[in-house]
């Protein structure tokens, strides 16, 4: 069991190396069926619990259940600080969307793929023909291109 101060509707459980987990006091009863320890992963600090859920030990974070139970849904905190759990500070994390629209970038149709092919810049056209003929302006930019460069060093020379 952890130590605690109460200070009106907020709540100090104090863990290792003078750290505290900040709760609402209405979840104190909640907290202290469970001992809390420090954990760090990737620079940050986190109080975490051994819990056992349907017959498997399991770590949970606390901001998870407090937010949620125990259940697998992202939680995560308005201001960074993942020992700040207080009911005001977590929220849940919006999904992202795994499929976009774009529009080819030849012929202007709208097509659907996933968001990250979009974002390495896979997907700029709709069809083989289009990107075909995507390539053939690309290939003549460049030799135009290529073209004035050499008009350019002509004319300094």
């Amino acid at each position: 069991m952890n130590n605690y101060t109460v200070n009106g509707n907020i709540t100090a459980v104090h863990l290792k190396y003078g750290k505290d987990l900040i709760i609402n006091t209405a979840d104190l009863d909640k907290v202290l069926d469970h001992r809390w320890y420090l954990v760090m992963v990737r620079k940050r600090m986190y109080a975490a619990s051994n819990m056992i859920i349907k017959g498997k030990a399991t770590v949970v974070n606390a901001h998870r259940f407090l937010h949620k139970g125990h259940g697998k849904d992202k939680v995560t905190t308005v201001d960074g600080d993942a020992l700040n759990c207080t009911r005001a500070n977590l929220t849940l994390l919006k999904k992202k969307p795994r499929y976009a629209e774009y529009a080819c970038s030849i012929c202007g149709t709208l097509k659907t793929a996933r968001v990250d092919s979009i974002r390495a810049g896979k997907n700029k056209c709709c069809s083989q023909e289009c990107g075909n003929e995507s390539r053939r302006r690309g290939v003549a930019k460049r030799m135009e291109a290529k073209k004035h460069l050499h008009q350019r060093i002509s004319v300094v020379y």
